[in-house]
């Protein structure tokens, strides 16, 4: 089972498994909750975080979501955007690291999961959150840098929330999420990225990290967030797109293939 047509003929093509042995089944994820538990209140110093005017990263702490590209375009969006902030859920074992990356490009950074809640903090690194949603509810833009995904859950659920997103072209589910099937009137340019119809899909950083890219990534930041008009039709469009991926719409898909 391959969660995009991509994989599909990539199990085929790149590990010679035969064609009538392999299915498309999209992640599926619950829209109906997740609107739900987006509208809920924690009812302690997050509640005041949320008003603020920041961009969001959902993944756990590992080199592979590439957090110092994150960090390091985040940094530089501040330029332009001063009052941005960055909030980062999830946990692993390079927290240290990115703390250091934080420490090194002059960021402010919050305990995480304190009641001491510092409101002059650049990066807040919030750990797990057992509800996640009032913060992708309340995001400007869904940001994720990975090297390598299948078909990131967390960028599903931005998508059902209505977020525009800037994310790496880090896989071939991610870029037939993002570019569909050529309809979308995406741009390619010269530094590596598409702007798409649900924000910018931008190429995976495997090199080392060039300024170039630092400043690639962080123009889409920017550029997104100064397009009001840009970002609502992103917003729209990801709803729409969203629902191919609800766990109702998924289920009639298993129930085809179960009784087929």
């Amino acid at each position: 089972v391959g969660v995009s047509a991509d994989v599909c003929d990539e199990l085929v093509r790149d590990y010679q498994i035969c064609s009538d042995r392999v299915l498309f089944l999209p992640n599926p994820i619950d829209i109906e909750n997740i609107q739900y538990l987006s509208s809920l209140v924690f009812g302690d110093w997050r509640d005041e975080l949320l008003k603020s005017s920041y961009v969001l990263n959902v993944g756990s702490l590992t080199l592979q979501k590439n957090h110092e590209l994150l960090i390091r375009a985040f940094h530089k969006a501040l330029g332009i955007y001063p009052e941005l902030k960055l909030i980062l859920i999830g946990v692993g074992e390079r927290e240290c690291a990115i703390r250091a990356v934080c420490s090194e490009c002059g960021l402010r950074v919050s305990d995480r999961m304190t009641n001491d809640h510092r409101s002059d903090a650049n990066v807040y690194m919030l750990g797990y959150q057992e509800n996640p949603y009032p913060f992708f509810r309340q995001c400007k833009l869904f940001l994720m840098t990975s090297y390598w995904e299948g078909l990131p859950i967390a960028l599903l659920e931005a998508f059902c929330l209505g977020k525009p997103v800037v994310v790496s072209n880090c896989s071939s589910a991610v870029n037939s999420l993002m570019l569909g099937n050529g309809n979308n009137h995406e741009v390619e340019h010269a530094y590596g990225f598409h702007k798409t119809e649900y924000g910018y899909l931008l190429n995976s950083a495997r090199e080392e990290l060039r300024a170039e890219t630092i400043s690639t990534w962080s123009d889409c930041v920017t550029n997104l967030l100064s397009d009001n008009m840009y970002r609502d039709s992103c917003s729209v469009r990801a709803v729409e797109k969203s629902r191919d991926y609800d766990v109702r719409t998924v289920r009639k898909l298993w129930k085809k293939y179960l009784y087929m």
